[in-house]
């Protein structure tokens, strides 16, 4: 089964594709609806608007004429002569009504020969000689058989309807508009009327419009005088009229539709399509890495509108984008060249600290083992170890106040200073406090490091250290856990000048492990910004035994990196590890 997707985007599409829809083919199509549903709402419009006007011209006319005519005639004498007539009328057979030779007139003969007929008569066709109407007559109404029986026309050359002449008041009738029951139906249809009059089509006759006026009734009988137009030639003119209306319509949609499609084209479609291309070369050129080359600016768009303005904003952008790539280019050059020194700086702090594992192969008495993860691409963090004479190990675990190149310049002139000052004697708390004055001699950016600071004499397994503000060690002895060992804190190095230390002892046993890190690792966060803690750290350490110092770093920093997940870290995470072995043999 092969399914004919839809192309996604303009470049996927083909000449076909692209013209049914592009803008230029859209908007040929909606003017052509419009102008289509315009001109034959308006064809519609006009069409009604003629026949009603034209059907209440000619109800109007023949309403009017047989108004006329009902006040020229004598009452009187038409009632006399209705009266012979219905008289007639009654005395009729069924026979006789529905004989189609109509033989019965003859009985009307009186009628002929009274002298009202004619006077009443020549009235009549005078004013339908006088008047625009196809027939006039006079008749009166059968309610009771819906019959109209006639008492004279107008136009009797022919004797088409002599007195007494009558029609089934049926839909073939002349009166097609009367209604089929047995009521008064002329007083119910044309009471409340404003005019009396209605048109309609007879296959005989063809279109006509018919007027009614009521004269008087006598017993069940309503005589009127009616008046019929011919409205064929009205008809057929209107039907030319609709004819060169179309014509006229269709002419004129079509000269609007060019005009307004040339139009659209030059000041819509054209500028729209030369923002495209130009949209179009300029994402080309980006690609292939042609920066510079002007493509909106090259527009000359003059088109007064929303166009124009869109064209201005586009020549702005690309303007204001090149300003953009050029700085980009500039900051992005900037950034390498600020990473290929952070990343030599991050090799020679690297390179300043102990690396190498074992650092001293042939002493027995003790496994050190240390590792430092920077937040960023330098640290502020630090440790060292360095033997003072054959018997006692340096230790030195710090954390400078700030991150990044300032951290690691004060991180290296910190080391160097606790080094230096080790090397000509004393103990932990009178190094630290010989430190704290040279560094707060020459500390314009007040920053300030931790330091635990700790002399272990390999011999005896007694650790004498100091600390100046710096986390509290974690000690395990053979056969126990780990604990924290609870030292007496300094204020940290840097911050007052004068600043006393204390020094305090730890019994190293054989087996003994002594954990120090900085606080990078209890505060190391997750995503839910919960900090790993002592609680959590001292579950990682307990969980390793006696395991070597190297196997006990990994263990905790799995701990922390498990815990943390792909959270950002904004501190260091630097720990270092020492089993005490016993001395030598």
């Amino acid at each position: 089964m092969v399914i004919d997707m839809k192309p996604k985007s303009i470049q996927d599409m083909n000449d076909r594709q692209k013209k049914r829809n592009s803008f230029a083919g859209k908007t040929v199509r909606l003017i052509v609806f419009l102008t289509l549903m315009i001109g034959i709402t308006a064809g519609v419009f006009v069409f009604f608007l003629y026949y009603f006007s034209l059907d209440y011209a000619y109800r109007t006319n023949t309403w009017q004429d047989a108004r006329i005519i009902s006040q020229s005639l004598d009452v009187n004498e038409l009632a006399d002569l209705a009266e012979t007539v219905s008289g007639v009328y009654e005395t009729l057979t069924e026979e006789d009504l529905h004989d189609h030779e109509k033989k019965h007139l003859n009985k009307y003969q009186s009628v002929y020969n009274s002298p009202s007929y004619y006077g009443q008569l020549r009235i009549l066709r005078d004013a339908w000689k006088a008047s625009d109407d196809e027939a006039v007559f006079i008749a009166f109404i059968d309610t009771k058989h819906n019959r109209m029986v006639y008492l004279m026309d107008a136009d009797d050359s022919e004797n088409q309807c002599p007195p007494g002449y009558w029609d089934e008041c049926s839909p073939d009738a002349t009166a097609t508009f009367m209604e089929e029951n047995d009521i008064p139906w002329f007083d119910s249809l044309f009471a409340d009327k404003k005019i009396p009059a209605v048109t309609y089509r007879m296959e005989k006759y063809g279109f006509r419009a018919c007027a009614a006026e009521k004269l008087f009734s006598f017993g069940e009988y309503p005589v009127f005088v009616f008046c019929e137009e011919d409205m064929n030639h009205a008809v057929r003119t209107s039907i030319w009229f609709i004819i060169h209306y179309a014509m006229l319509i269709t002419i004129v949609m079509v000269i609007v539709l060019i005009v307004t499609i040339r139009r659209t084209k030059k000041r819509t479609v054209i500028p729209v399509n030369e923002m495209a291309a130009a949209a179009s070369e300029y994402a080309r050129d980006n690609r292939e890495g042609r920066h510079g080359a002007p493509h909106f600016s090259n527009l000359n768009i003059r088109t007064g509108d929303e166009i124009e303005v869109l064209s201005i904003a586009m020549k702005d952008m690309e303007h204001e984008l090149a300003e953009y790539v050029q700085n980009l280019t500039r900051v992005t050059r900037e950034k390498e060249r600020v990473s290929t020194e952070l990343t030599l700086a991050n090799r020679i702090q690297a390179a300043m600290l102990p690396s190498d594992f074992p650092p001293f192969p042939d002493r027995r008495e003790f496994d050190i083992y240390a590792s430092m993860t920077p937040a960023k691409e330098v640290g502020g963090d630090f440790y060292d170890f360095f033997f003072l004479d054959g018997n006692h190990l340096a230790i030195v675990m710090a954390d400078v106040s700030d991150k990044g190149i300032p951290a690691a310049m004060f991180m290296m002139l910190t080391k160097n200073m606790i080094q230096t000052r080790m090397m000509t004697g004393g103990t932990p708390a009178q190094v630290l406090e010989d430190v704290n004055e040279m560094v707060c001699a020459n500390n314009r950016e007040n920053m300030f490091v931790t330091v635990w600071l700790g002399i272990l004499d390999t011999e005896t397994g007694v650790l004498t250290a100091s600390n100046a503000g710096h986390e509290n060690p974690i000690l395990r002895m053979p056969g126990e856990d780990f604990r924290v060992v609870e030292d007496e804190h300094g204020i940290v190095i840097g911050s007052f000048d004068g600043s006393e230390y204390t020094d305090y002892e730890l019994n190293l046993k054989p087996g003994a492990i002594l954990f120090a890190y900085t606080d990078g690792v209890p505060e190391a966060t997750n995503a839910d910004r919960e900090q790993f803690g002592l609680e959590r750290t001292l579950g990682a350490l307990n969980s390793c035994g006696d395991g070597n110092p190297e196997a006990v770093l990994s263990a905790v920093h799995e701990r922390v990196k498990v815990f943390t997940g792909e959270a950002e870290q904004f501190d260091d995470l630097t720990m270092l590890c020492i089993r005490y072995n016993g001395k030598r043999v």
